[in-house]
């Protein structure tokens, strides 16, 4: 009988022995399946944190560029303005020319016509003179 104990004892150690050795591999695969499924969400998660990063670049790169072309439509719109005035400047400047020289015009003809009535006058009181 002694025979039969040890023979059980030893087929028990050995079942055992396998229950232990089955749980080990399914342990090991389900650490694993964990170490993988961790990996691909590490992963899932750094590509959103990269995207997150990429959209707030880019939205600060729009928002940049907005801000300059609301300050180029200004400096556009201050532009046209300026030119409007200047505009203005150079009409109100040619017209006061214009007019100072159809003043110069006038006083040089008045001035012709003086002369000639002066000269005009000096035939007139020439002759009653001879």
């Amino acid at each position: 009988m002694a025979n039969s104990w040890e023979f059980m004892f030893v087929q028990s150690v050995q079942q055992g022995g396998e229950k232990a050795r089955e749980r080990l591999r399914q342990e090991a695969a389900e650490y694993k399946a964990r170490e993988l499924h961790n990996s691909v969400k590490a992963e899932e998660d750094r590509k959103a944190e990269q995207k997150a990063i990429t959209d707030a670049i880019n939205a600060n790169l729009m928002r940049r560029k907005a801000e300059a072309k609301s300050e180029l439509d200004e400096e556009k719109a201050v532009m046209a303005a300026d030119i409007d005035v200047l505009r203005k400047e150079v009409e109100k400047y040619r017209f006061e020319e214009a007019e100072r020289e159809r003043l110069k015009k006038e006083e040089e003809e008045r001035l012709r016509l003086e002369a000639e009535a002066k000269k005009a006058k000096k035939k007139k009181g020439g002759k009653k003179k001879k």
